[in-house]
């Protein structure tokens, strides 16, 4: 219910409003948002059927979308896959040549509009770093982009709006969270020891709570907690004091979603071991 205010804050007037499935249209939270959106002055403009492992296709879309509406920001309301393509979205808007060029290096990313984020589903921690990964179609690549350009202005968390979550998704979620956080803690060639301790706490609040949300899926604090450990095992703060890690498990796994298309968590269960 809050934004509404933050949107209009920020001086916006017109969002292109982002989604995946029609999920959010039967329980009620797109009639939600769009009237909040409304009692704030705000109009939207609608781009649905954003798919998991996101591509590049739809954000091209949503690009023409932005620009021939004249959209001053945009708001992603979904997870993960959701709020990347609108990332992509937010900078494609910005810039006068195909958006595919900011993924592949042949331009750089410079300024993007305002975006904003509901999340659906706790996992890739988008909702408070930069960076958006993207499948081309085409070329089976899948890249990513994102600087303080791309970072969400305002993000919401509510584990209510997550409670809906299939327990596939669940463990999925909990497979990318453990990625972010094992990635920096097993490459890492300099790693302050109260940095490793952050990575063990968040490593094993995402087992405890994905234990008890697979017996227990309406416990709502747990929800939270889960949603919060997604947050800060990829909002920079493990990262802190750290140098010469890399992500070898994301990479391998980008490999596998953008050849099969699998599910980014089921890919990496299969990666890690």
């Amino acid at each position: 219910d809050t934004i509404g205010a933050h949107i209009a804050s920020a001086g916006a007037r017109k969002v292109l409003l982002c989604y995946g499935s029609e999920r959010i249209k039967r329980e009620g939270l797109f009639d939600t948002v769009s009237q909040n959106l409304a009692d704030h002055g705000i109009e939207h403009i609608e781009l649905g059927g954003i798919v998991s492992n996101p591509v590049i296709s739809k954000v091209r879309e949503g690009v023409e979308l932005a620009k021939h509406h004249s959209v001053d920001a945009i708001l992603s309301v979904g997870g993960g896959s959701v709020l990347d393509s609108a990332k992509a979205i937010a900078a494609g808007a910005h810039y006068n040549g195909d958006v595919w060029d900011l993924f592949a290096g042949k331009s750089e990313l410079s300024s993007a509009l305002p975006l904003f984020a509901i999340l659906t589903l706790a996992a890739t921690g988008s909702e408070m770093n930069p960076y958006a990964v993207v499948t081309n179609e085409e070329t089976h690549e899948k890249l990513s982009i994102g600087n303080d350009y791309t970072r969400p202005v305002v993000s919401v968390l509510s584990p209510a709006l997550m409670a809906g979550l299939s327990r596939d998704y669940l463990v999925y979620s909990a497979a990318d969270i453990i990625s972010h956080l094992i990635e920096v803690y097993f490459t890492a060639t300099v790693q302050p020891a109260i940095q490793s301790r952050l990575v063990e706490a968040l490593l094993n609040t995402v087992i405890e709570t994905t234990q008890t949300l697979i017996s227990n899926p309406e416990d709502e604090a747990t929800r939270g907690e889960f949603a919060w450990a997604a947050t800060l095992a990829q909002n920079g703060l493990i990262l802190s004091g750290c140098a010469g890690f890399s992500y070898p498990n994301h990479a391998i796994e980008h490999s596998l979603s953008a050849l099969f298309n699998v599910p980014h968590g089921a890919g990496l269960s299969v990666v890690m071991p």
